[in-house]
């Protein structure tokens, strides 16, 4: 685990900001917490807004603490939300970090299902935010080699620059 004394507080997951909340001892980053910040980078790609933008950092701590998260854009604003897009952000933001999915997940659903015969499947719910979102999420969170992952330590993508 990566611990870290801090972070961007907008794309900050609960545990965090308050990690005696979730049974831990310090705040660090996790694949979990990263699942979290990877739902805002989605969110903020879309929307093109920063998560709770019109906040300061101690309001946003507060509202993350309480389980709020940033609404659902509507109308023209709103028209790259689709429904199974938003699934996936609520499912990102869980607030327990054991209800989050892993980010292969979250790619997976984006870019579709892999099939028997090695392609992929799109799913058309994704289809019209895939190709930026994908584009974007793999650029922050890029596949890592094996010589890159410790099996005891997790340190986030966001080091791999």
């Amino acid at each position: 685990m990566s611990c870290a004394g801090g972070g961007t507080t907008p794309w900050m997951s609960p545990e965090l900001f308050d990690p005696n909340s979730f049974g831990l001892e310090k705040s660090c980053l996790t694949e979990k917490s990263d699942c979290y910040a990877m739902g805002m980078v989605i969110y903020e790609v879309l929307s093109g807004h920063t998560p709770f933008s019109q906040f300061d950092s101690l309001t946003i701590t507060g509202k993350v603490l309480a389980g709020r998260r940033p609404q659902r854009p509507e109308g023209e604003e709103g028209r790259l939300f689709t429904d199974a897009i938003w699934r996936l952000l609520e499912l990102c933001w869980k607030p327990q970090p054991s209800d989050r999915p892993s980010a292969k997940y979250v790619l997976s659903c984006l870019e579709g299902s892999p099939r028997e015969d090695g392609g992929v499947q799109p799913h058309h719910h994704f289809a019209s935010t895939t190709p930026l979102v994908t584009r974007v999420v793999r650029k922050v969170y890029p596949r890592r080699r094996r010589s890159q992952v410790s099996t005891n330590n997790y340190v986030s993508p966001i080091f791999f620059h």
